[in-house]
């Protein structure tokens, strides 16, 4: 459980300080991009490292599922899937998406574009991380 609230902390912090440190790219344009692509492939290794802990997490949920019987389509499990789906397209799959367009607008200088695209990325981690804690409070697994 420590994992899931250290990446946690991760995601949130280095999406932000890479949002803030792209818009020092955007007061002086003359600046090195080597900071931004270190903070981008920062953001990218921490996505991808809360993906993988989401996976492994969901198989486990999944086969202490199947070995207590429980009725998969009860009202709690059914509405912790609806859950389940929105924290994994909102909070890994765009984040991994958009951390993927970052890096390459970085890669090309276009420091304006990359700011705006992690506009929306925090708002993508704040959304998936808040869903991932609600789903740690009402499974007690860190999605």
């Amino acid at each position: 459980m420590a994992h899931g609230f250290f990446l946690s902390a991760l995601a949130l912090g280095s999406v932000v300080i890479c949002m803030i440190l792209g818009h020092w790219y955007l007061i002086d344009p003359g600046m090195s991009v080597r900071h931004l692509k270190v903070m981008a492939a920062i953001f990218i290794a921490v996505v991808s490292a809360r993906s993988l802990l989401g996976g492994y997490t969901s198989f486990l949920v999944w086969r202490d599922l199947a070995a207590s019987g429980t009725d998969l389509l009860s009202n709690f499990v059914l509405i912790t899937l609806v859950f389940y789906g929105q924290r994994v397209l909102f909070g890994l799959v765009a984040p991994l998406t958009l951390s993927w367009m970052i890096w390459q607008t970085v890669k090309i200088r276009s420091t304006q574009s990359a700011t705006g695209i992690l506009y929306v990325a925090v708002v993508f981690v704040l959304f998936g991380e808040l869903l991932s804690h609600y789903l740690l409070v009402s499974t007690g697994y860190p999605l």
